[in-house]
């Protein structure tokens, strides 16, 4: 079969047989499985057959579909998604994540039937919903918006039960939308006197700020560093696994000798040794095996499904009692993007930041271009002393010539 025939007959089955006589016989079916066609391959009367034959298996299937999907609600579309893999597939903490809006979703459109689904006209009383929750809480707005996508394209692509997926439909006249979640942090970093009054207060655990002074070092995550175990560390360096997905996971080894990280270390390992101390009269006391430990010299519970929850609830009583100025927009993940602005701010290069913290290098670029370091005085004011270094050199040096 040539390409032409490719073209005008899609999925066109050719069979090639020997007779008999040693003489080939060559048959037409409308697809693979598919019927024969008897009329002569080329001639108008095969062209009529094949698309008869293509109009009824179009039919047939639609009447099937219509059969099996055709009562379907979008709260039975969301049971068959949360059986899929593409939920199931989820790590624990996003399938805990997806629930909270899913079952949202289906508190509000879990009754609504197919035709509706496949209904362009639906999306407008869809799109006013997402705005109405956007005004309290932009954030909650977006996660709900991608669930609902999520949902709908699996019964797009995989369950084939809709024919198109209505929130993905584009905006015409080519208008830019307006985002649902804008996260643009750069003015939120913690700054040397935020960080002073953290560590002197009083209202403030030593595991709280201990935990803030890793990150603000190493730019590790929360969870990474409540996880950290003192074999992680080799007297020089701490040897991290991080990562969200067991396919990204990445062992990066961060030098800590000389920093705030080795004293951090090193109280810890003083405070848990005292602690062992003070309490063998009176029960077995075992080593704890993580660096950063709590009052009772246990480890952080840190779960693949509420993560740090009983580290988190004590960082906001404390940070909200301690009342410092300029705190109330700070989260903790903004350590994070305080440790890259800071590296970069000291000269180091994309490359160096990668080492240090693990993140990909388009990431840190995205980060250092939009946000942290969006507006940094400290960059503008390097950047000037450097033209009036250069400045007051050619002036010194014209001098001399004259």
């Amino acid at each position: 079969m040539n390409v032409n025939s490719n073209i005008r007959y899609p999925g066109l089955h050719k069979v090639s047989r020997m007779r008999a006589d040693g003489s080939s016989a060559t048959h037409y079916y409308a697809w693979r499985g598919g019927p024969s066609l008897k009329a002569e391959y080329g001639t108008s009367a095969f062209d009529i057959e094949f698309q008869a034959a293509i109009n009824r298996r179009d039919a047939d299937a639609a009447a099937r579909q219509s059969s099996v999907f055709g009562d379907m609600t979008l709260g039975d579309l969301i049971t068959a998604y949360m059986r899929s893999s593409d939920f199931t597939s989820l790590s624990p903490k996003s399938q805990v994540d997806y629930m909270r809006y899913i079952e949202r979703i289906r508190a509000e459109y879990g009754s609504m039937p197919k035709a509706a689904l496949e209904d362009p006209a639906a999306r407008g009383d869809i799109v006013a919903w997402r705005d109405a929750i956007r005004e309290k809480h932009s954030r909650t707005a977006l996660y709900v918006w991608q669930v609902f996508r999520a949902i709908l394209s699996y019964g797009v692509d995989e369950l084939k039960c809709l024919s198109v997926n209505i929130l993905l439909t584009a905006r015409k006249g080519g208008k830019k939308k307006r985002p649902i979640y804008e996260s643009e942090r750069n003015e939120f970093i913690w700054t040397d006197d935020i960080v002073s009054s953290f560590m002197s207060s009083t209202e403030i655990d030593q595991q709280l700020k201990d935990v803030l002074q890793v990150g603000l070092w190493t730019g590790l995550r929360q969870a990474d560093i409540l996880k950290l175990e003192w074999d992680d560390y080799d007297g020089e360096c701490l040897n991290v696994r991080i990562g969200k997905r067991h396919d990204d996971i990445i062992v990066v080894s961060i030098p800590v000798n000389g920093t705030p990280v080795q004293a951090v270390i090193e109280r810890n390992r003083r405070w848990q040794r005292d602690f062992a101390a003070r309490n063998m009269r009176r029960r077995q006391v075992p080593r704890c095996s993580t660096i950063i430990a709590t009052r009772s010299c246990r480890p952080y519970v840190v779960s693949a499904v509420q993560g740090a929850s009983g580290f988190r609830a004590t960082w906001r009583r404390q940070l909200a009692a301690a009342g410092i100025e300029g705190s109330d927009e700070l989260h903790f993940h903004d350590s994070r993007g305080t440790a890259i602005t800071n590296l970069a701010t000291a000269g180091c290069t994309v490359l160096e930041i990668h080492e240090v913290t693990g993140l990909s290098l388009k990431t840190i670029d995205k980060i250092l271009r939009g946000h942290y370091l969006g507006s940094d005085k400290r960059r503008a004011k390097n950047a000037m002393d450097k033209l009036v270094a250069f400045s007051s050199k050619k002036a010194e040096k014209s001098q001399n010539t004259a």
